[in-house]
């Protein structure tokens, strides 16, 4: 298949990128450019640096690839990009968002993808945004044209809780789309989020908190003063696959609940709490979990390898004995990314480049 003609260098880098399984260090491009062609070009601050801010995506500090290295499908970004939008639409008019606070919020509403989703691979899902602008260095803002559109969102979540008012009960996504498309007509990629009375009660159902609940208002009081109080002795977040264990025994309502996700909703309706990237609770005084997450426990297994490097089953083995859980290996690579790591392709090792050989962030 042809993917490009020519001999400069921007014509040689997409056949580079095109052959390669993963994202490159921009010095690994430039190395696999002289070795098949024979030619060579200043990298940093030279040719190949600009041919890449040019003609490919950045996926980390100085890793760059095609959109066939993105982890998310053509469809996912769609998701991502539409949902950004209408978070950017329901702020202030010439509001600046970073994509690191972006991915925040996305995660909340349950769009992280398996940890898939950084700031990188939300900026490459915005590029095409006709409703945005970027402003460089991961910054994004409302375009001046672009409608709002914010007074469609607010009466979308209405309509839903409409819905589940004349329901009687908790209904499931499906459900809640077949009844709005029918209604009213919504978009392919329509996503309920919670608010006020709606909440989540179970894998991909919905309910009112006041009505739907496993838990009696009561309850759920005495359930986020036993978690704010498990939090401040901890001094630490408490992931969400662990929130059951540390219940168990102290809080005997919530076995009752089955969907750790419903125990972190009911959490964070008091706002004194806050589920971070990564899916931690923590409260929401101290800013942060106050424990690593994926990203954070990869790169720091990245650099304590030095050098030398890691396999990705020792990224995954030394990466999950510091979070204190398992990291699924096909969870990684985004990550390893985004740390700004190098694949060795003759030692079959990953590893931190140098500071001095990284690009400034696009």
């Amino acid at each position: 298949m042809l993917v490009s003609y020519g001999r400069n260098v921007e014509a040689l880098i997409e056949p580079i990128l095109s052959t390669s399984e993963h994202p490159l260090h921009y010095s690994e491009i430039a190395h696999r450019i002289a070795e098949a062609y024979g030619k060579s070009f200043k990298v940093r601050n030279g040719n190949v640096q600009n041919a890449l801010v040019k003609s490919a995506l950045l996926y980390g500090r100085g890793i760059f690839g095609l959109l066939k290295h993105c982890p998310l499908s053509a469809d996912e970004l769609e998701l991502v990009r539409k949902e950004s939008q209408e978070i950017i639409a329901l702020g202030s008019r010439g509001r600046q968002w970073t994509c690191a606070e972006l991915v925040d919020i996305l995660t909340e509403h349950g769009l992280d993808f398996d940890g898939q989703l950084n700031h990188y691979i939300l900026n490459i899902a915005l590029r095409d945004s006709p409703e945005l602008t970027n402003l460089g260095r991961f910054v994004w803002t409302q375009s001046t044209e672009a409608p709002l559109g914010s007074a469609h969102r607010i009466n979308m979540q209405q309509a839903v809780i409409s819905l589940l008012m004349q329901a009687g009960k908790p209904m499931s996504n499906s459900e809640i789309k077949e009844a709005l498309r029918k209604d009213r007509g919504i978009g392919q990629h329509f996503q309920i989020n919670p608010s006020g009375s709606l909440i989540q009660v179970g894998e991909g159902r919905w309910g009112l908190i006041e009505r739907d609940l496993a838990l009696n208002a009561a309850e759920q009081a005495q359930l986020i003063d036993v978690l704010e109080k498990m939090l401040r002795d901890r001094n630490a977040g408490i992931h969400i696959s662990e929130i059951a264990y540390c219940l168990e025994g102290i809080f005997e309502p919530a076995s009752r609940i089955k969907d750790p996700g419903v125990l972190f909703a009911i959490a964070q309706q008091s706002n004194i709490m806050r589920k971070s990237v990564g899916g931690y609770l923590f409260l929401s005084k101290w800013g942060e979990p106050r424990r690593l997450n994926q990203s954070q426990a990869i790169l720091e297994a990245l650099k304590q390898s030095g050098e030398h490097g890691l396999t990705a089953n020792e990224i995954v083995k030394s990466a999950s004995t510091l979070l204190g859980r398992e990291i699924p290996r096909r969870n990684i690579y985004g990550d390893i990314s985004a740390a700004g790591a190098r694949f060795d392709e003759e030692k079959k090792r990953w590893a931190i480049a140098s500071a001095t050989d990284d690009l400034d962030d696009a």
